[in-house]
């Protein structure tokens, strides 16, 4: 993490620098940011020593880098960079304590996984549906796709790798434990 917050008691707070890049709704018009983020800083030397702040649209310093389109994944979602110049939190805008975010910080990413896992079967269900559709309706030598064994094989072997995704999510989720440190 490059992204640093240097304490300046002088001014009441932090002083924020640096970019946050694949920022998920970075900006919702292309022209500047969103209202309000969560920003993990590096606030020591120490690997662990990762502080979470509150950094809200318009404040100085606090500006829209590059808009990220063409992307392959999430490509619905405005995707951005964030850019951080001499930035000042408050130190009111500290989210939990000062070098305690780490652990708040991979909660977050295990969730995020989980909730991209989820969307992929999501995709993948809607894939195999369509293909479902499509073999019921397309023609060839005067019968429908789905009645050659070749195609109810692929639909087969499709839709097997998506229960068995499925089961893996659904299991995963069932066991996770978001509350006690080291069980995400």
């Amino acid at each position: 993490m490059k992204t640093t917050a240097k304490l300046d008691e002088e001014a009441g707070g932090y002083i924020l620098n640096g970019a946050k890049m694949w920022i998920t709704n970075g900006t919702l018009t292309g022209k500047e940011t969103g209202d309000i983020f969560l920003i993990y800083a590096r606030t020591g030397e120490g690997r662990a020593d990762i502080t979470q702040f509150v950094v809200e649209r318009g404040t100085e310093g606090f500006n829209l880098g590059q808009k990220i389109e063409d992307k392959l994944g999430m490509r619905a979602s405005m995707t951005a960079e964030l850019v951080f110049d001499n930035v000042l939190i408050p130190a009111n805008n500290i989210v939990g304590e000062v070098n305690g975010a780490t652990l708040c910080m991979m909660r977050n990413l295990e969730i995020e996984r989980i909730a991209l896992a989820a969307m992929a079967l999501g995709i993948a269900r809607r894939c195999i549906d369509d293909t479902k559709r499509y073999a019921a309706e397309r023609t060839a030598f005067g019968k429908d796709l789905f009645s050659f064994g070749q195609m109810q094989r692929h639909i087969a072997e499709s839709y097997s790798e998506y229960m068995a995704g499925r089961c893996y999510v659904y299991g995963f989720c069932n066991g996770v434990d978001f509350l006690t440190p080291g069980k995400g």
